[in-house]
């Protein structure tokens, strides 16, 4: 068991049923190894935005809490990302900042204030001393301390009181997560979750081809519009004009022989740093190979390895020879001058397994050979052999095996100094525009001072901040929200990680020019989409009609083939299908894949002859559905598990510990009632917004 739970795909099925129950995640604190630049002060700093009321006082949440609450919660999902994908390495919560709801931000950091709460009522304190002994532990030293503080953007003294105050929230989560416990029942469902297996039976009923056949009546889309006419309604879009100045992408960098040459003479081979140009010293060695059978055919296979010597001695090629004669199917060559498969490399690793496979006499003659030298008839076991010494390998690369190397690394610096270069224009091109755009009130003024054209967008939808022809402005995403019609923005990049792309930041100035404002769609603009709509419903129906009679028969013992077979058209098919062998509930078939849980659940109660339908698909969006009978249910042995219920009890904790301190959170959220500001929160949904606008008029 515990080699299972240890597996990195089991692993991987229970780090992604932990993010089910835990996003959005519980409170961990602030990824001060991750921050960016903190905000500079502005008046919004101080207006609340959450407001929280324990029994220590009134705490109020402003804009600067939100956005370092945004980032460790984004930090904190490309974490348990990364584990459930299984990928190596840090992470970068970046990505995930945009996509994060406010309420699920404002929430993050509300409940922080519980923990907080929490650490002073069991009186627990983080020492200067702490924080310098963790510090240590992480191999932090003064200068990577001194980076991460001028990263941050706040005096240090503030970075420290940050990190000791994250370490406190830490030690008051770990008092929650010690509270958790597993009981037997659940270590034993766990258990039979990864060891349980079943045979099944099945048929899918897929919405899409039922969808096909479905019609529509005019009666039947205009009252699913007047119904669903909230779901239909074009946002509010605007169209941008800009300003925007691109620096000179940096190309490709050709690097000359003679630069090689010099490189390759100015390595200092008895330096750590010249480790990279060595390799293990060897030999490249391939051979015609016949073998003896039995003493009748020795003469015969010592005559015919003569006659090879003989015509190799005459000018004939040793590829040529050795395709055509030689036994050893892993030394063929594929006939072209030098041979096309990699011969038998021959050095100190791979010594001991050649001479198993072709005799100590055959390593000892060749041992030593020059490149280009052939052997003389080599016989070693049940073996005659010619062998060939295609190159031999010194510890020291010649230059022209470190030729593509050598250009690569230094074609690399080259290209990191063009970008340095770039960057610093960018960063002065920056500070010249920020200095124009102060002096000038209008679009045009600016276009004229930066001798640029004004170019225009297609309508946009208000939100997004990805822009056509522009590019992604997601880091500056407040600023574009919160422009005003006609009024030229401040002076943002683009985000395009300059430092890795071979165009680098864009440069842009916004302005507001038309503002397109919501509007619910008409009937006509949306009979397309209300039309596929009503056509799905009445399929997903049908399915859960063809699901339910199939179930009847099924539970008969009707011959799956056999029930399935009524309910075919010309234009519809059901396909049965089975497991081969039995299979995990941790992973069923295919079919089943989009309802594992649901799967797991119900197998986990099943009988063999049980019949049993899954609905497969998101929330209320059912794509198809699966009617399953059990074959046969095999259960774990239950000695076993006993015998491994100590280390399992382990590994189940750590896991459950973590879905149990998201409990304790979102039972600290409810007592707390934090009180959300709608200008904040509304912002999620236009929907909000309206509702809000309905309610004030």
């Amino acid at each position: 068991m515990m080699q299972q739970m240890r597996n990195p795909k089991t692993l991987k099925v229970g780090l992604w049923a932990l993010l089910a129950l835990v996003i959005p995640s519980f409170v961990f604190f602030y990824g001060f190894g991750t921050q960016g630049p903190s905000p500079g002060p502005s008046a919004f700093d101080s207006i609340a935005f959450v407001t929280v009321k324990t029994g220590s006082g009134k705490h109020e949440l402003n804009r600067y809490d939100l956005q370092e609450a945004q980032r460790a919660l984004a930090q904190q999902y490309a974490e348990y990302y990364a584990l459930g994908a299984g990928l190596q390495g840090p992470v970068s919560g970046q990505p995930f900042e945009n996509s994060l709801k406010r309420k699920e931000i404002a929430e993050y950091a509300a409940s922080r204030v519980a923990f907080d709460d929490l650490a002073d009522e069991s009186g627990i304190y983080v020492s200067r001393q702490y924080v310098a002994d963790f510090l240590t532990d992480m191999n932090w030293t003064e200068e990577v301390l001194q980076a991460q503080v001028r990263a941050s953007g706040k005096p240090e003294g503030q970075f420290i009181r940050d990190i000791q105050e994250s370490l406190r929230l830490d030690r008051a989560r770990n008092v929650v997560s010690r509270l958790s416990r597993v009981s037997l029942l659940e270590m034993w469902q766990e258990y039979r979750l990864q060891n349980d297996r079943v045979s099944l039976e099945w048929v899918e009923i897929p919405v899409s081809r039922l969808q096909a056949q479905m019609e529509t009546t005019d009666d039947e889309i205009a009252t699913y519009y007047e119904e669903n006419k909230e779901s239909y309604i074009e946002p509010e879009k605007r169209v941008y004009r800009y300003v925007m100045i691109t620096p000179e992408p940096v190309g490709i960098v050709q690097i000359e022989d003679e630069e090689l040459q010099t490189a390759y003479d100015a390595i200092d081979w008895e330096s750590p740093a010249a480790e990279r140009f060595k390799q293990e010293p060897g030999q490249e060695i391939r051979h015609i190979l016949l073998r003896v059978w039995d003493e009748k055919t020795t003469e015969t296979v010592r005559q015919q390895i003569e006659e090879l010597k003989g015509r190799l001695e005459s000018g004939e090629q040793f590829d040529a020879l050795a395709n055509e004669y030689t036994e050893d199917v892993n030394n063929l060559s594929e006939g072209t001058p030098g041979g096309g498969v990699v011969p038998t490399r021959m050095n100190e690793d791979t010594m001991e397994e050649l001479i198993a496979d072709y005799g100590e006499v055959w390593a000892e003659t060749l041992f030593g050979m020059q490149e280009g030298e052939t052997s003389g008839i080599i016989e070693s076991r049940d073996m005659l052999m010619i062998a060939r010494v295609e190159k031999v390998y010194e510890e020291q690369k010649t230059f022209d095996e470190l030729r593509s190397q050598l250009t690569s690394e230094i074609r690399a610096e080259r290209m990191e100094a063009e970008r340095e270069k770039q960057t610093a224009k960018v960063d002065e091109e920056e500070l010249r525009l920020r200095r124009i755009v102060a002096e000038q009130t209008t679009l045009e003024g600016i276009a004229a001072e930066v001798n640029v054209d004004i170019q225009v967008t297609s309508p946009i939808i208000s939100t997004r901040t990805s822009l056509p022809t522009i590019g992604s402005l997601a880091s500056n995403q407040e600023t574009v929200q919160s422009l005003e019609t006609g009024v030229p923005s401040p002076v943002m990049r683009t985000d395009t990680n300059g430092a890795m792309s071979a165009l680098g930041d864009r440069l842009v100035v916004l302005e507001i020019s038309e503002v397109q404002p919501e509007r619910p769609q008409t009937l006509d603009e949306a009979r397309r989409r209300v039309d596929s709509a009503v056509k799905r419903q009445k399929a997903v129906d049908r399915a859960r009609e063809i699901s339910v009679s199939l179930k009847e028969k099924l539970t008969d013992g009707i011959e799956l083939s056999e029930a399935a077979s009524e309910f075919e058209t010309d234009e519809f098919k059901l396909t049965p299908g089975n497991t081969p062998a039995p299979v995990a509930l941790s992973e069923p078939p295919p079919v089943f894949s989009a309802s594992r849980q649901k799967f797991a659940n119900e197998m986990l109660v099943s009988g063999e002859g049980d019949v049993i339908a899954f609905e497969s698909g998101s929330g209320e969006f059912v794509f198809a559905i699966v009617v399953a009978r059990v074959l046969e249910h095999l259960e774990p042995d239950q000695a076993t598990f006993l015998g491994e219920m100590a280390a399992i009890e382990r590994e189940f904790n750590r896991v459950k510990s973590l879905a149990f301190v998201e409990e304790w959170r979102r039972d600290a959220l409810k007592r707390l009632n934090p009180d959300y500001n709608e200008d904040y929160i509304a912002e999620d949904d236009p929907r909000v917004a309206r509702r809000r606008a309905r309610r004030g008029s």
